[in-house]
């Protein structure tokens, strides 16, 4: 029995594996001239490969027909409400688009992206560098009795009217949208005039109101005003974050740095010491946990002694300083009710888990002998596309993984360019495969997309069985997203060793894992686990050094620590290869690493050395014809060189 208790876990899964061989396929048979990567190899799913090709080449078409019959000037300069591009044609000294009334994009919200502002846009010299309102020309024409030119001259009209003609009023026009009612004071960004300072114009417009012939005339009413200060308070928080981008921008990139450090020496230690790592990084996480416990509930008896209220008599509702809800004993309170409850649940989890973490220790020490970064960049948008470099990232990973896994001895069995090979077996020969798989998933994503965008338009109607149906699609292909993309990462790694095509492929792994159910999932979920308790602890780690190096202050720190692609994922349906078509004979030995057989509770019985290795592999080349008549079992052979090399001994 291994330390670990691995051989108790392999027969806790050797009823079920036996049980489950019949009806999902009986397990992979030793065959003599299995090296892990087959050489002869044909070409699999060329329909689907001549498909794609066809498909690509469209794309390109299209492309080049866009571009040559369209306007990619209209991806810069803006459009005016008749389609006139500012700044271009008789336009070229009219780059500005000045929008009659700001207020409606605002009330519009979100849907003014899609539709437009619902406004009339003209495109100007300039824009106003002033506040001007339509009621205080009004109302001094008609005190004067009057058309006062100068004031008129003031007015932003439409191209063909002339707000100097003496047939309408200035009231007129602006009721007939041929010109502004107010313009404030601009800002031109990306060409389009928005305005400068929200909150002067708020408090400015509130009070003009002008009184004429028993009718108020005012600016904005209060509505407007609250999209105003909406307004206002959005450019005020741009502008916050600008000027602590600016300030601390060196901080952010010495964070990102030590980030990336950080990462760089887990995956070194990772490499060589992966047991100590591992459970050192659990012991970590729990001791931040219980550090933040304990400092919650301190902070929470303190400020319960002092009996702190909220400053000024502040509503939590109208609270927006995050200093301020760190002042309440409450939220010291959940904070530690929060850690508490976490620690509980992960302390089970670990102790329920012991036996399968040394065995995902294991399978993390074994991937991360062969870490292979892929260096592919596509900026492709279809969602074919990208999944299809992801299919070939995948697939070039388990070739070049399993040349390493299946290599007797590394690293003289391993080819020169394992990653060069893998991707060349894969482009050469299975790119209709790649193909096939990736469509699979991008038609599924199609279809989430497409229910995504039901439900928006369903948003605001009342059909309630609708809305419902809408989820429940949304729930099952994302499930059905969810089984595809791992089965398809199976069958990527079944294509790259055994080269068959994608179906048969899917098919044999799919059997592999049923057969091996327990060990695949368990194993395979808690790996996931620990990576991501390793990247947490970067994370946090960062966090922490920012936290005491601002001393408090509040900033806006987002860092994404992105975990390395490692071969995990592709180790379990290796060794499930392994453990199936290998028994730790002379014949048939394992070809995982000695931790990896002593958590399983494994062992080769008779280790071959290099020439007896060397011997198999030639008896497995000889051909029927020379071997006819004279039947030599591997046994055999082995047992002859061992005689001939004790004569020459003696």
């Amino acid at each position: 029995m291994s330390c670990c208790g691995g051989a108790d876990i392999n027969n806790e899964s050797a009823a079920a594996t036996s049980s489950a061989s019949s009806k999902y396929g009986e397990p992979k048979q030793f065959d003599p001239d299995f090296h892990g990567v087959h050489k002869s190899r044909s070409c699999t799913d060329v329909i689907c490969c001549i498909i794609f090709v066809v498909f690509l080449l469209g794309m390109i078409v299209c492309s080049i027909f866009g571009y040559a019959r369209g306007n990619p000037v209209k991806l810069v300069y803006p459009t005016d409400s008749f389609g006139n591009l500012c700044g271009q044609g008789q336009f070229t000294d009219k780059k500005f688009l000045f929008f009659f009334d700001i207020l409606k994009c605002a009330q519009t919200g979100a849907a003014v992206i899609s539709l437009g502002c619902p406004t009339p846009q003209v495109c100007v010299h300039s824009c106003p560098t002033d506040y001007w309102s339509f009621v205080q020309t009004e109302v001094m024409e008609n005190a004067a009795r009057a058309q006062l030119t100068a004031e008129r001259d003031k007015m932003i009209c439409k191209y063909n009217v002339d707000p100097q003609s003496a047939s309408k009023s200035v009231y007129q026009y602006v009721k007939d949208e041929d010109c502004a009612a107010y313009y404030v004071k601009s800002t031109p960004v990306v060409n389009r005039c928005i305005p400068s300072i929200f909150l002067d114009i708020t408090s400015w417009s509130a009070n003009i109101v002008y009184e004429y012939k028993g009718s108020n005339y005012t600016v904005t009413d209060a509505r407007s005003r609250r999209f105003l200060a909406l307004f206002y308070d959005v450019k005020e928080f741009v502008e916050l974050v600008y000027k602590d981008i600016l300030n601390v921008w060196w901080l952010i990139l010495v964070g990102t740095v030590v980030a990336a450090g950080l990462c760089m020496l887990w995956l070194v230690l990772l490499r060589w010491v992966a047991g100590p790592v591992v459970w050192l990084t659990i012991a970590l996480v729990f001791g931040l946990l219980i550090f933040g416990s304990y400092y919650s509930y301190s902070e929470y008896y303190k400020l319960k002694k002092m009996n702190a209220t909220s400053e000024f008599g502040l509503s939590p509702a109208f609270a927006m300083n995050f200093r301020y809800y760190l002042s309440l004993k409450k939220t010291w309170l959940a904070f530690g009710c929060l850690t508490a409850t976490i620690i509980a649940i992960l302390l089970l989890l670990f102790l329920f888990l012991v036996k399968r973490i040394c065995i995902a220790i294991e399978l993390i020490k074994e991937a991360s002998r062969y870490i292979i970064p892929m260096q592919i960049f596509m900026l492709f948008m279809l969602l074919w596309v990208l999944n299809f470099i992801v299919a070939l990232g995948q697939t070039t990973l388990a070739g070049a993984f399993s040349s390493y896994y299946w290599a007797w001895e590394k690293p003289k069995d391993i080819p020169l360019f394992p990653v060069l090979a893998s991707l060349h077996r894969a482009l050469r020969y299975h790119l209709g495969s790649l193909a096939f798989g990736s469509l699979i998933i991008a038609v599924v994503q199609l279809v989430r997309v497409v229910l995504e965008y039901l439900e928006y338009k369903l948003k605001d109607a009342e059909n309630k069985v609708a809305k419902f149906l809408i989820r429940c699609l949304k729930c099952c292909f994302w499930c059905l997203e969810k089984f595809l993309k791992f089965l398809n990462k199976n069958a990527y790694i079944m294509i790259a060793i055994h080269g068959r095509n994608f179906c048969l492929s899917a098919k044999d792994a799919f059997m592999l894992i049923m057969r091996n159910i327990v060990r695949v999932t368990v194993l395979d979920k808690l790996t996931d686990f620990l990576l991501f308790l390793s990247k947490a602890l970067v994370t946090g780690a960062v966090f922490t050094l920012a936290f005491l190096w601002f001393k408090g202050s509040i900033t806006y720190f987002d860092g994404y620590i992105k975990r390395p692609e490692l071969n995990y994922y592709l180790t379990p349906v290796i060794v499930m290869e392994d453990l199936e078509m290998n028994d730790g004979s002379a014949e048939r030995p394992y070809y995982m690493s000695k931790g990896l057989m002593k958590v399983l509770g494994k062992k080769n019985v008779h280790m071959r050395d290099p020439e007896q290795h060397s011997s198999r592999e030639m008896t497995s080349k000889v051909s029927p014809e020379e071997t006819s008549g004279r039947p030599l079992p591997v046994p055999n052979v082995l047992k002859l060189r061992n005689e001939e090399s004790m004569k020459t001994v003696m």
